[in-house]
């Protein structure tokens, strides 16, 4: 989320469990205990004073009540059929953001779950929800295990981490689990990129994407950042999290694993550019991991929620389906869905 964003640049039933490192590079480790992301110029990015200078004289989007309405889409959930899963298919409900309940093999889990009013560390102040949680947190079946791709207060939400609590298993990349721990979360699995746990008959990769970390000014990039894939006998899921574009790891991503019967990629919180692309992609550039990790069919997240950055609210969807026209691909390969809305994939 911005302010965190803004912080850093200051700074320039039970489950059974069973792990397995993959041996993989390790070109995402820079000095000391911080991580780097390996296709990034870090040296080239913005500076403070640059950053300073937009975020007096940047204009946010208009989020009035009316243009909320017309521009992101929300519908009732079908409990009966989220309480009710056919176990033979996938199935997806988008709760907001970057949350999705993932329904797959008889397992129920959750991506980056949010479900404060705002994305900040202080309850007054920061980034407020346009739409509430689609499904109410008290309201969800049983959650399994959960999913965190960094730590940034938009992805990893304490009130939400305190609701969910050790009932559901939490899969973080490095450097996550001891913060979790400070908060009485002990069910907790810590993974490096390429790294793998088993869940019944799910396994589960822990993979690259190209981000920072940090919930203050003191301590960034001191957690990895990171994607999932989720392997099923019959189906594969991809979590993107929240990510620049390379065209590097997600190839290499979709090469191990795809093709992906779902992909789940941000479209939001890209302009302006100058600032934003090394870790975040526009629709174009999410076009391009979405083809690169060869998904059959991908759903754009990270927008229509959380006011972060300057494009309109209604611009990454109408963007995305340029993007996808542009790439010549099948209209239907890769949308947006209203959120409260649930996917069935066979």
């Amino acid at each position: 989320m911005i302010i965190s964003f803004i912080f850093l640049i200051i700074c320039s039933g039970p489950l059974m469990v069973m792990g397995q490192t993959i041996p993989g590079d390790s070109s995402h480790y820079g000095s000391g205990d911080i991580f780097i992301n390996p296709y990034v110029d870090e040296g080239n990015e913005p500076g403070f004073l640059q950053i300073l200078k937009w975020f007096w004289e940047r204009k946010s989007p208009d989020t009035d009540d009316s243009t909320i309405a017309v521009t992101v889409s929300r519908e009732t959930p079908n409990l009966t059929q989220v309480f009710n899963p056919n176990d033979s298919l996938l199935q997806v409900t988008w709760i907001g953001h970057s949350t999705f309940l993932v329904q797959l093999d008889g397992v129920n889990f959750l991506t980056d779950p949010i479900f404060s009013e705002r994305s900040s560390p202080i309850k007054w102040i920061g980034p407020k929800r346009m739409t509430p949680p689609a499904i109410p947190i008290d309201a969800l079946p049983p959650v399994d295990f959960v999913l965190i791709s960094h730590n940034h207060y938009d992805h990893l939400d304490l009130p939400t981490v305190h609701a969910l609590g050790n009932n559901s298993k939490w899969f973080v990349p490095l450097g996550v689990k001891i913060f979790l721990e400070s908060e009485g979360i002990t069910n907790v699995e810590e993974l490096d990129w390429w790294s793998q746990v088993t869940i019944g008959r799910l396994k589960i990769f822990c993979t690259p994407n190209q981000h920072f970390s940090g919930r203050t000014p003191f301590d960034r990039n001191e957690c990895l950042w990171a994607s999932w894939a989720i392997i099923s006998p019959n189906q594969r899921v991809w979590f993107a999290g929240d990510t620049g574009y390379n065209s590097f790891q997600f190839k290499e991503i979709g090469g191990k694993f795809g093709p992906f019967d779902l992909a789940l990629i941000p479209i939001g919180a890209y302009d302006p550019e100058w600032i934003m692309r090394d870790h975040h992609v526009n629709p174009f550039e999410a076009v391009g991991v979405h083809t690169d990790v060869r998904s059959k069919f991908s759903i754009g997240m990270h927008w229509g929620t959380f006011t972060l950055t300057d494009e309109p609210i209604g611009e990454p969807p109408r963007l995305l389906k340029e993007a996808v026209r542009a790439a010549a691909l099948d209209s239907a390969s890769f949308v947006t869905v209203p959120q409260g809305r649930t996917i069935l994939i066979r």
